[in-house]
């Protein structure tokens, strides 16, 4: 998506109000960074009656490759609603949505860092994330982070070609070597 798109500087510039209202609880992203999250289509509005209000940004490795460390993963950076719109089923409605794609490209887990002094917390958990893990935060706030995560369902391979013969039925599965049904 270019910047030069109406809709893409939209998009940028309700994030940028948005996260700078949130500072406190969402920490900072530079505009530079924004802007490459929504030039690759990782960041979704939400949308209440016709409004944006709120928005979710995530990281799948689709810059050209995964990341190095866990290619498996799509990270949540950030996910905010706007204070006058804070019910569960808006930031629910956001994260099903990446939670969507991750299933589709066959990711097995969602995390989220999320500082432990804020409410989120209780949400990620609500949303049947498991905490796994805490780290120091940066210096600057001193605090430490909770690592929520969801391992998503395994998705089977599903056969692309099925050939009967006289000696029985072929059933070719990638990644699976090849199975003849007598």
């Amino acid at each position: 998506m270019d910047l030069t798109d109406t809709y893409a500087r939209r998009v940028l510039a309700y994030v940028v109000d948005l996260q700078s209202r949130n500072r406190d609880e969402l920490g900072f992203l530079p505009r530079m960074a924004l802007q490459e999250y929504i030039k690759r289509g990782q960041v979704i509005p939400a949308v209440d009656n016709d409004y944006w209000v709120g928005y979710v940004l995530y990281y799948d490795g689709r810059n050209g490759k995964r990341p190095q460390k866990h290619p498996d993963t799509v990270k949540i950076h950030q996910i905010c609603v706007q204070h006058d719109a804070r019910r569960i089923l808006n930031a629910a409605r956001l994260l099903a949505n990446v939670e969507t794609l991750a299933r589709k490209n066959r990711f097995q887990y969602i995390k989220a860092w999320v500082a432990t002094d804020i409410e989120a917390n209780a949400f990620w958990r609500a949303m049947g994330y498991h905490l796994i893990a805490q780290r120091l935060g940066g210096q600057k706030r001193n605090r430490v982070h909770n690592l929520w995560c969801l391992k998503l369902p395994a998705v089977l391979p599903v056969a692309t070609a099925i050939r009967t013969t006289t000696s029985g039925t072929s059933i070719a599965v990638p990644g699976v070597p090849r199975v003849i049904v007598t």
